[in-house]
């Protein structure tokens, strides 16, 4: 006789890999595509490329709660830059984060605690424009609360900067990006009203 191991079990399973090994691994059959995708609960993004993927590859994980976005990692040898910034990541996580409807907490930041929270006020470290194309990347999920196709029982951790003088200093207090969606945007810093 055939032993079947529960979709629930293969979930958690899911839970240590990351989201591209999780689609390979789901592609095997149809027990894995439908029955174990709708029982994941934590998806775990190390790459833009992989949150590139059709809505209806996104909608069968339906059931995730948790997401983290890793979208800061050591840069390769030899590179200018200390950090990389996936710049992919920053154009495709808000729109990956938008189809979950059961999203309850995100993380936006990178792996390791050296680089856990971007650094505005190292952005040379992280290439040219990386600043700019951050600030795009808070407008866009600020944007997805507004529109509600983000939920505003969703937290975001990680999303603030550690210093957001840069960004914000060409900008008044009203015309903010994310200050109207602070509440929803965790963080441990003060001083970021806007």
């Amino acid at each position: 006789t055939e032993v079947k191991l529960p979709a629930e079990l293969w979930a958690n399973v899911l839970q240590y890999l990351y989201f591209d090994e999780v689609l390979t691994c789901t592609s095997v059959n149809n027990f894995f595509l439908h029955d174990v995708t709708h029982q994941t609960k934590h998806l775990f993004v190390r790459s833009g490329e992989s949150m590139d993927v059709a809505p209806a590859v996104v909608e069968r994980f339906a059931c995730v709660e948790n997401v983290d976005i890793y979208l800061i990692s050591d840069s390769a040898e030899g590179l200018d830059n200390k950090f990389y910034l996936d710049s992919v990541a920053l154009q495709t996580a808000t729109p990956f984060i938008s189809r979950l409807p059961k999203l309850q907490w995100c993380f936006i930041g990178g792996v390791h605690m050296e680089y856990d929270l971007y650094d505005a006020d190292r952005e040379l470290e992280y290439g040219l424009r990386s600043n700019e194309k951050y600030a795009g990347l808070i407008q866009a999920v600020c944007g997805a609360y507004r529109r509600g196709t983000l939920s505003d029982h969703v937290i975001v951790e990680g999303l603030l900067p550690e210093t957001s003088n840069h960004l914000r200093s060409s900008r008044s207090e009203e015309d903010c990006a994310w200050k109207e969606c602070l509440p929803q945007i965790s963080c441990w810093r003060t001083d970021v009203p806007c």
